[in-house]
């Protein structure tokens, strides 16, 4: 009986000890089967991977520049009535009438196209007209050497400034209306007091006609433009408002600078030039920025839009180009005129441009365009 009982305590024995395997034996088919059955724990398991947003083209936000080339500018209006070429173009500042100069001076109802008033007494074609910042006087410049002041609700003549000894090509308010800069073919710039008609300073340095000039916009700088097609070639200056300082002189323009506009931030200068180029130039220091290539003929005008963003310009070409003012990137090309474009001007809400043209077989003419997003 004892030793019965000894061979069943070794049998138990043996039996316990058979679940331990070692390493190198066989794995039985069972025991595969049961082990490719059992889960996998979290740290086998492979990390989700967060899903790529890919952004359709409808999805992605548009740029400016995108979102300007993806609307063209419509023409909305033609203003006739000058007998000569429209040389100049002036917004009021609420953006509700129109000056011009083209030969005459003559008002405009903005909306309408409909001509609100002639403005009679200058003696020679009338080169240069300009809105007070208040909206309440228009200055204009003419060949007959002179600078008039005028009632811009009535049309009544205020004021005859006279000082210069050749043809008025360029007039300009400061932001405070209470001066007016004048560029003149006489060659000095003068500044005026806007009230009693006084010479305040002249600015002497040009060697050539001054085809235009532009206060910046805290009125403390004038800028002031001309040359020819010959050396010097484009002259572009900078002066101290209040001491008639001459502080840099623009170079790089190959021929005559017909036009220069402020930024509205006033830290960069726009001019436009027979080299058929605009450039771009740091208000502060003089320097060259950016050269905008496009336009085949001379460019007669350039304007900045009133948020900066964008250029205008007009050209001899028969065309009006739009402008990304950061990339110099060109937007859009407006057709319709059939002659020179010698003026453009931005509304003061930025959604409209007025352009000037005409040529001596052509009678002048203003078209209105619409550049709303």
């Amino acid at each position: 009986m004892r030793h019965l009982l000894l061979a069943v305590l070794l049998v138990a024995m043996t039996g316990c000890g058979s679940d331990t395997k070692p390493e190198d034996q066989p794995t039985t088919p069972a025991e595969t089967a049961a082990q490719e059955e059992q889960p996998t724990t979290p740290a086998k398991e492979s990390l989700p991977t967060a899903p790529v947003e890919t952004a359709t083209q409808e999805d992605q936000p548009t740029t400016p520049a995108k979102e300007a080339q993806s609307r063209a500018p419509v023409e909305t209006a033609t203003l006739k009535g000058h007998t000569y070429a429209v040389t100049s173009v002036s917004f009021s500042p609420d953006g509700k009438r129109i000056a011009s100069a083209g030969g005459e001076i003559k008002l405009w109802d903005a909306s309408t196209g409909d001509e609100l008033h002639t403005l009679k007494g200058h003696t020679g074609e009338v080169k240069s007209v300009s809105f007070s910042p208040d909206g309440t006087r228009i200055a204009s410049g003419s060949y007959d050497r002179t600078i008039r002041l005028w009632d811009a609700s009535t049309g009544d003549e205020l004021h005859t400034l006279k000082g210069h000894t050749s043809v008025v090509l360029s007039v300009s308010f400061s932001p405070d209306g209470k001066r007016i800069a004048s560029g003149s073919g006489d060659r000095p710039v003068k500044v005026w007091n806007a009230e009693s008609g006084l010479v305040l300073l002249t600015l002497k340095g040009h060697t050539r006609e001054v085809n235009s000039v532009a206060f910046s916009p805290d009125g403390k700088r004038i800028v002031s433009a001309g040359g020819s097609s010959r050396r010097p070639y484009g002259e572009i200056k900078l002066w101290d408002a209040s001491t008639g300082e001459e502080l840099h002189t623009l170079k790089g323009h190959t021929s005559v600078v017909n036009s220069v506009s402020f930024s509205p931030d006033g830290k960069r200068i726009a001019s436009g030039s027979g080299d058929t180029t605009i450039r771009l130039w740091d208000a502060s220091t003089g320097e060259e920025l950016r050269t905008l290539k496009g336009h085949a003929y001379t460019v007669s005008s350039v304007s900045f839009s009133p948020d900066g963003k964008r250029i205008a310009s007009g050209s001899s070409d028969k065309t009006i180009r739009l402008w990304d003012a950061s990339t110099g990137d060109e937007l859009h090309t407006l057709k319709g005129h059939t002659s020179q474009v010698h003026i453009v001007s931005f509304s003061p809400d930025g959604k409209r441009i007025a352009s000037g043209s005409g040529a001596l077989a052509v009678p002048g003419e203003i078209k209105l365009w619409d550049i709303a997003p």
